[in-house]
């Protein structure tokens, strides 16, 4: 943590959140965040764009220091391992406006962070507001409203969120997984089969 820090030149104090998407960046709710922000003037409020190819990454970091954001967020583009940005930030934000699967999400969770998040799908299967996530909506004057929230909590309360969003995931990593498929087809090996009559046919 305090080495990725250091590489992202981040004052020990500094509250850091981090986005984290391979593109699709409206989609997802950065333009969101960064409006946010800038309505914002607590400089400490860093934010860490994981993901995009070059180009996108190009026009985010413009529309950064058009908003004067240039010094509070770094865009470091596509990662192989985002593990160090998840671990040496203090929380995690995906304002998205839909999503199919919330990897992402599951990833920040199971890394001890706290959630700035939409109740997408998938998201709502483990989201408490004020347990274990800061739950926006998909427009500016929320995510500033849950950025404001998350600034409220001390360093302490923000790592007890984080703690609380890692226990609620625990039943999604690989070792439950597997023991939930084994359970299922030890039940259906063992229950009757037989054709559907006529009667039972929709």
């Amino acid at each position: 943590r305090a080495a990725a820090r250091q590489m992202l030149s981040l004052h020990p104090d500094d509250a850091a959140l981090v986005f984290v998407a391979l593109g699709n960046f409206e989609h997802k709710g950065l333009p969101l965040i960064l409006e946010a922000m800038a309505a914002i003037p607590d400089p400490p409020l860093k934010l860490v764009v994981v993901g995009g190819l070059p180009d996108v990454v190009t026009e985010y970091s413009a529309k950064a220091a058009s908003l004067g954001l240039d010094a509070r967020v770094t865009c470091v583009g596509m990662q192989g391992d985002v593990r160090p940005y998840l671990w040496m930030a203090d929380g995690f934000v995906l304002p998205s406006l839909h999503e199919t699967f919330p990897l992402v999400a599951l990833e920040a969770a199971a890394a001890g962070l706290p959630l700035i998040v939409t109740l997408v799908s998938g998201v709502d299967e483990f989201v408490s507001d004020g347990e274990n996530a800061l739950v926006v909506e998909y427009d500016v004057a929320s995510v500033a409203k849950g950025l404001r929230r998350f600034l409220a909590l001390t360093p302490e309360a923000r790592r007890a969120m984080g703690r609380r969003a890692q226990n609620a995931v625990i039943r999604f990593d690989v070792q439950n997984f597997f023991a939930e498929w084994r359970q299922f087809y030890s039940q259906a090996s063992q229950g009757p089969h037989r054709r559907p009559t006529l009667e039972s046919r929709p």
